[in-house]
């Protein structure tokens, strides 16, 4: 039997790196599998992956609790209750805080009912009466001015110019046009025409608010004047 050389020769290299390797076992496979049982909890092993899942869900939990309150604020900013009244027609309205406007024929008003607690405020356009609690400031606006008041009584007419009458505390009126405020106090009226204002004392208030009453009086007034409420009133073309 022939003997290759080359085997010979990497066994006897194999023997020389081996013998000079210490094994550091001196232990059998018993006793090492003991010593690293006794260091492994079995009962209660490692969450690391639990913790991470828990924290990534509260993550999403908190990201959903801030897009709903964005959500909510927004529609309470937002949601809108318009009410208006047609040709012939007046009624009242009741806000969420018990104040009572009286609306004259063709007049619209809208509101944030769920944002009232925050800004009592209405957007309005045509004639009239308000009786609003006392409270926050209360701020009535319309094309040609707006009126703010804490709790009193008052009459608005933004139809052809922008006039306010007080019936009870005190208004402020700020003409749009004009760009100043006018403060008013019991049985003062205020016009706005757009070039002017006027303010004068109203000594007679059905002069001002006997269109409540289904009655129309005019006192001291162009004709044309009076030909163009009843024109707006009853939606007709007057021929003069």
């Amino acid at each position: 039997m022939k003997t290759n050389p080359q085997h010979n020769a990497n066994n006897d290299l194999e023997t020389k790196v081996f013998n000079h390797v210490e094994v550091p076992f001196k232990s059998s496979k018993e006793d090492v599998w003991k010593k690293i049982s006794a260091k492994i909890d079995f009962d209660n092993p490692p969450k690391t992956g639990a913790k991470i899942i828990k924290f990534k869900w509260m993550k999403f939990s908190s990201a959903a609790a801030i897009l709903m309150l964005f959500a909510s604020t927004l529609f309470m900013k937002y949601y809108t209750v318009s009410v208006g009244s047609g040709l012939g027609e007046k009624f009242s309205h009741t806000l969420p805080d018990n104040s009572e406007v009286f609306l004259n024929e063709n007049s619209q008003l809208s509101y944030q009912p769920y944002w009232w607690l925050i800004s009592r405020e209405i957007e309005f356009e045509g004639e009239a009466f308000f009786e609003v609690e006392k409270g926050e400031k209360f701020t009535v606006n319309s094309n040609k001015g707006s009126t703010s008041v804490l709790g009193t009584s008052f009459n608005i007419n933004s139809r052809k110019n922008y006039s306010v009458y007080c019936k009870t505390g005190k208004v402020a009126v700020n003409g749009f046009e004009r760009g100043n405020t006018v403060i008013l106090t019991p049985n003062e009226m205020v016009i706005f025409n757009g070039k002017s204002e006027l303010k004068e004392e109203i000594k007679d208030e059905n002069v001002i608010l006997n269109w409540r009453k289904d009655a129309l009086i005019f006192e001291s007034v162009p004709l044309i004047e009076v030909f163009d409420e009843l024109e707006f009133i009853y939606n007709v073309n007057l021929k003069y």
